[in-house]
């Protein structure tokens, strides 16, 4: 059975009785939530340079997203760099590159 919630319009597949605010789906349903999203304008997601750019200025190396953790593991190791095993990804790249 297909169920919509009334107040956030999420449905869901139940093998059960639901209560609450939660509504059985059937072909009228259907139809009001059909002509609902249609009706509804969504603003299109604009997306500019500046947002590409905070992403690329996370890393501080092209190759960091090149490289695994268990490579920077092993070359922090043949380097004779101690590390915290536990640690992130970023933190022992920086401890590599530094």
């Amino acid at each position: 059975m297909r169920y919509i919630n009334k107040k956030t319009n999420v449905i869901i597949d139940a093998v059960s009785q639901m209560l609450g605010d939660w509504v059985l789906v059937n072909d009228s349903v259907k139809s009001q939530i059909v002509e609902t999203i249609e009706s509804e304008e969504i603003p299109p997601i604009e997306t500019t340079n500046e947002d590409s750019d905070a992403v690329k200025s996370e890393s501080n190396d092209d190759d960091f997203d090149g490289i695994t953790v268990a490579q920077i593991k092993q070359e922090l190791t043949a380097q004779g760099i101690e590390f915290n095993p536990r640690a992130k990804k970023q933190e022992l790249y920086d401890l590599m590159m530094g």
